[in-house]
Protein backbone atom coordinates (compact mmCIF):
# COMPACT_ATOMS: atom_id res chain seq x y z
CA UNK A 1 0.00 0.00 0.00
CA UNK A 2 1.28 3.46 -0.94
CA UNK A 3 0.76 4.61 2.71
CA UNK A 4 3.18 1.84 4.27
CA UNK A 5 5.75 2.47 1.69
CA UNK A 6 6.19 6.27 2.19
CA UNK A 7 6.02 5.67 5.81
CA UNK A 8 8.91 3.30 5.46
CA UNK A 9 10.92 5.75 2.80
CA UNK A 10 10.38 8.02 5.55
CA UNK A 11 11.48 6.24 8.37
CA UNK A 12 14.87 5.38 5.92
CA UNK A 13 15.64 8.64 5.10
CA UNK A 14 15.32 9.61 9.13
CA UNK A 15 17.26 6.79 10.11
CA UNK A 16 20.45 8.36 8.30
CA UNK A 17 19.56 11.71 9.33
CA UNK A 18 19.02 10.55 13.04
CA UNK A 19 21.99 8.19 13.71
CA UNK A 20 21.18 8.71 17.69
CA UNK A 21 17.33 8.08 17.28
CA UNK A 22 16.25 4.33 16.54
CA UNK A 23 13.27 4.51 13.99
CA UNK A 24 11.78 1.09 13.71
CA UNK A 25 9.16 -0.31 11.57
CA UNK A 26 5.97 -2.83 13.13
CA UNK A 27 3.93 -4.40 10.75
CA UNK A 28 0.42 -4.61 11.72
CA UNK A 29 -2.47 -5.12 10.07
CA UNK A 30 -5.72 -2.58 9.62
CA UNK A 31 -8.29 -2.11 12.83
CA UNK A 32 -8.76 -1.53 16.43
CA UNK A 33 -7.90 -5.23 17.57
CA UNK A 34 -4.62 -5.41 15.55
CA UNK A 35 -4.02 -2.20 18.00
CA UNK A 36 -4.38 -3.62 20.94
CA UNK A 37 -2.69 -7.09 19.40
CA UNK A 38 0.25 -4.78 18.52
CA UNK A 39 0.77 -2.75 21.63
CA UNK A 40 2.51 -5.46 23.43
CA UNK A 41 5.21 -5.42 21.08
CA UNK A 42 5.62 -1.51 21.43
CA UNK A 43 5.27 -2.17 25.28
CA UNK A 44 8.47 -4.67 25.04
CA UNK A 45 10.44 -2.63 22.87
CA UNK A 46 10.01 0.18 25.07
CA UNK A 47 8.64 2.39 22.26
CA UNK A 48 8.18 5.86 23.02
CA UNK A 49 6.46 7.08 20.04
CA UNK A 50 4.61 5.53 17.31
CA UNK A 51 3.01 6.61 14.12
CA UNK A 52 0.23 4.67 12.79
CA UNK A 53 -1.48 4.21 9.11
CA UNK A 54 -4.56 3.79 10.63
CA UNK A 55 -6.70 6.10 13.12
CA UNK A 56 -8.17 2.26 14.43
CA UNK A 57 -5.02 1.05 14.82
CA UNK A 58 -3.54 4.08 17.01
CA UNK A 59 -6.81 3.53 18.99
CA UNK A 60 -6.24 0.35 19.76
CA UNK A 61 -3.12 1.40 21.32
CA UNK A 62 -3.91 4.20 23.36
CA UNK A 63 -6.62 2.11 24.81
CA UNK A 64 -4.36 -0.73 25.33
CA UNK A 65 -1.81 1.43 26.96
CA UNK A 66 -4.29 3.67 29.19
CA UNK A 67 -5.47 -0.02 30.27
CA UNK A 68 -1.88 -0.69 31.81
CA UNK A 69 -1.82 2.54 33.61
CA UNK A 70 0.59 4.38 30.62
CA UNK A 71 0.04 8.09 30.17
CA UNK A 72 -0.65 9.67 26.57
CA UNK A 73 1.30 11.80 25.57
CA UNK A 74 4.14 11.70 28.19
CA UNK A 75 4.97 7.91 28.24
CA UNK A 76 4.10 7.30 24.89
CA UNK A 77 2.97 9.51 22.43
CA UNK A 78 0.94 8.12 19.47
CA UNK A 79 -0.12 9.52 15.76
CA UNK A 80 -2.00 8.41 13.18
CA UNK A 81 -1.29 9.23 9.27
CA UNK A 82 -5.21 9.05 8.53
CA UNK A 83 -7.34 11.70 10.21
CA UNK A 84 -11.04 10.09 10.53
CA UNK A 85 -13.50 11.06 12.87
CA UNK A 86 -12.46 8.50 14.87
CA UNK A 87 -9.13 10.63 16.10
CA UNK A 88 -11.90 13.34 17.19
CA UNK A 89 -13.32 10.74 19.75
CA UNK A 90 -10.50 8.92 20.66
CA UNK A 91 -9.68 10.17 24.09
CA UNK A 92 -6.95 11.21 24.44
CA UNK A 93 -8.10 12.95 21.41
CA UNK A 94 -5.45 11.22 18.98
CA UNK A 95 -2.74 13.23 16.85
CA UNK A 96 -3.49 12.62 13.32
CA UNK A 97 -2.32 13.74 9.71
CA UNK A 98 -4.49 14.81 7.20
CA UNK A 99 -3.97 13.29 3.72
CA UNK A 100 -5.44 15.43 0.46
CA UNK A 101 -7.39 12.35 -1.02
CA UNK A 102 -9.65 14.45 -3.44
CA UNK A 103 -6.02 16.40 -4.36
CA UNK A 104 -4.45 13.16 -4.79
CA UNK A 105 -7.15 11.61 -7.05
CA UNK A 106 -7.66 14.92 -8.63
CA UNK A 107 -3.50 14.49 -9.53
CA UNK A 108 -3.79 10.67 -9.93
CA UNK A 109 -6.71 11.57 -12.97
CA UNK A 110 -4.79 14.40 -14.42
CA UNK A 111 -1.86 12.05 -14.68
CA UNK A 112 -3.59 9.42 -16.39
CA UNK A 113 -5.79 11.49 -18.91
CA UNK A 114 -2.00 12.64 -19.89
CA UNK A 115 -0.81 9.57 -20.63
CA UNK A 116 -3.55 8.27 -22.51
CA UNK A 117 -3.69 11.51 -24.61
CA UNK A 118 0.26 10.61 -25.21
CA UNK A 119 -0.38 7.20 -26.43
CA UNK A 120 -3.24 7.91 -28.19
CA UNK A 121 -1.37 10.22 -30.45
CA UNK A 122 1.87 7.53 -30.88
CA UNK A 123 -1.14 5.22 -32.08
CA UNK A 124 -1.59 5.08 -35.89
CA UNK A 125 -4.74 4.38 -37.71
CA UNK A 126 -4.96 0.97 -38.38
CA UNK A 127 -4.20 0.32 -34.46
CA UNK A 128 -7.95 1.56 -34.10
CA UNK A 129 -9.87 -0.34 -37.20
CA UNK A 130 -9.52 -3.74 -37.51
CA UNK A 131 -10.23 -5.31 -33.97
CA UNK A 132 -12.14 -8.44 -33.31
CA UNK A 133 -14.57 -8.16 -31.13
Amino acid sequence: MLIKIFVVKVWQKQQKKYPKIQFEVIRAGYGYENGLAVFNEVKAKKIQAILTTDDSVAIGILNAASDQGIKIPEELEVMSAMNTKLALMARPELSSISQPLYDMGAVAMRMLTKLMKKRSRTRSASDFTSRNY
